[in-house]
């Protein structure tokens, strides 16, 4: 399976020709634009990624396994509630406990998703330290 080529190095103040300044990237071209640099040696922090699905931006800080962390506590705090549900007496208290364990089930699969987009992005970027785009 190929896989399409990695999108390039998003706009932003890359480290410059010269020592102590940083050049524009506008996202596909090097422009003229030069300034000195926020401090000398520093990098520049790299904009965060998102991926765009279903009308939703997913991705971001954190990692996937940040996300795929969160959303096992999730499954693991509807299990209760859902076990109360089933065993409870009266009708209103068994609804409540299966539409609080939903609640969660529906916000683990959210930390689901999110944690495969994070991974997608991970995997285009295999470090944060990418050296900026080619001049």
């Amino acid at each position: 399976m190929t896989h399409p080529p990695a999108p390039p190095p998003p706009a932003g103040w890359y480290p410059g020709d010269h020592p102590g300044t940083e050049r524009w990237w506008d996202g596909t071209r090097w422009s003229d634009a030069v300034r000195p640099a926020t401090s000398p040696g520093a990098a520049v922090p790299a904009p965060v990624e998102r991926i765009r699905w279903a009308g939703v931006w997913w991705g971001g800080r954190g990692g996937s396994g940040l996300y795929l962390a969160f959303g096992i506590v999730f499954v693991l705090l509807a299990l209760p509630p859902l076990a109360f549900a089933l065993g409870a007496d009266e009708a209103w208290r068994a609804a409540f406990m299966l539409a609080f364990s939903l609640v969660l089930l529906v916000g683990a699969a959210a930390l689901f998703t999110n944690a495969h987009f994070c991974r997608v992005i991970e995997r285009r970027h295999p470090t944060s330290d990418a050296p900026p785009p080619h001049r």
